[in-house]
């Protein structure tokens, strides 16, 4: 706290006459290192017993070629306090350990894809299973962790295709009433 700090200034050395800048140093190492610093966490959890599926069935005209996909749930998650807390929740409540796999980590779950479309729902429009979070993690006493913002995101990963075709995709998938999305080439 701040009043911690100002017990532990040193009388002599740096911040003797200029306090606030000793403080104002001091406070922003604190803040990096105190378990209640605001952090992100990327969780994305994919099935683990389902193959690749035919792409044209996403589309309203088919694709040339046979380009197949997989999609995935990422859950963005911006928090304070404690990490294992808030992995046991994603785990508790968004994974079933049987049938599903959780990568986490901002990198793609899955590889070999040809672009990624990745959407979700604009601020502001209604996010049913957002909700569904938000409600079972305020009926938690002590959940360990407080959650700042959660941002739910769908990808398709598009395999064997070609990245040119990912127009066609956001057009047939993406509302832009109540979606904002992006792609991402295979790099």
């Amino acid at each position: 706290s701040l009043k911690q700090l100002r017990l532990t200034r040193p009388e002599s050395g740096l911040g003797k006459d200029k306090p606030h800048l000793f403080l104002r140093r001091n406070l922003s190492i604190t803040t990096l290192l105190h378990p209640l610093c605001t952090m992100r966490e990327t969780f994305e959890i994919s099935d683990r017993y389902i193959d690749a599926g035919d792409a044209n069935g996403l589309l309203y005209e088919p694709l040339e070629g046979g380009a197949t996909y997989r999609s995935t749930r990422r859950y963005e998650v911006k928090f304070k306090g404690d990490k294992a807390a808030l992995e046991a929740f994603i785990e508790k409540t968004l994974l079933d350990p049987i049938s599903q796999e959780l990568h986490e980590g901002k990198d793609p779950a899955l590889d070999g894809y040809s672009f990624v479309l990745e959407y979700g729902m604009k601020p502001g429009a209604l996010d049913l299973e957002k909700e569904a979070i938000l409600t079972y993690y305020r009926g938690i006493e002590d959940p360990g962790f407080k959650l700042k913002d959660l941002q739910i995101r769908q990808r398709i990963y598009l395999f064997d295709g070609k990245s040119d075709d990912s127009d066609r995709f956001v057009r047939d998938i993406c509302n832009a009433a109540i979606h904002n999305w992006n792609v991402i080439k295979a790099g």
